[in-house]
């Protein structure tokens, strides 16, 4: 476990598993995911008093497991309905095209992943993606030599 603070008022929590199996996946895509996913957490961490973004990643069952918690101001119903729509936004489009939550499920699911969050009001919000070990290690293999592993 690792915290760093990378300005006076937000810490990172880095809470990564060791001896993880390998996933399938394109590097650079899901770089794009996280980047969403820290993206929209310090977004909805601008208010709060406590901001700390916390990174885990765990392996349960044959799947890996990789959660993004934030402090945030948390989501309400009627924005949790529709935060994977196309376009859907609750900043100013100066900040944002409403596109990153859409990218991101739809990465995950090319992946024969699952994106799933939680979200409570005043308390903050967590993202999952779930990744499935490949069971085709042939698949893997094809993977590693095009360096899509993850």
């Amino acid at each position: 476990d690792r915290a760093t603070s990378h300005t006076d008022w937000r810490l990172t929590r880095l809470h990564l598993g060791h001896d993880l199996p390998f996933v399938a996946c394109n590097d650079i895509q899901f770089e794009q995911v996280f980047i969403n996913l820290c993206n929209n957490a310090c977004d909805a961490m601008e208010q709060s008093k406590e901001r700390i973004l916390m990174i885990q990643s765990m392996a349960e069952g044959d799947e890996v497991v990789v959660r993004v918690s934030d402090t945030g101001t948390g989501m309400r119903p009627e924005v949790q309905e529709r935060i994977f729509e196309s376009f859907f936004t609750t900043k100013s489009s100066a900040k944002s095209t409403g596109l990153r939550m859409s990218i991101s499920q739809n990465i995950v699911e090319q992946h024969k992943g699952q994106i799933r969050f939680n979200s409570e009001l005043g308390r903050g919000t967590t993202f999952e993606i779930y990744l499935p070990e490949p069971v085709d290690k042939d698949q893997l293999q094809s993977f590693w030599a095009d360096g899509q592993i993850f």
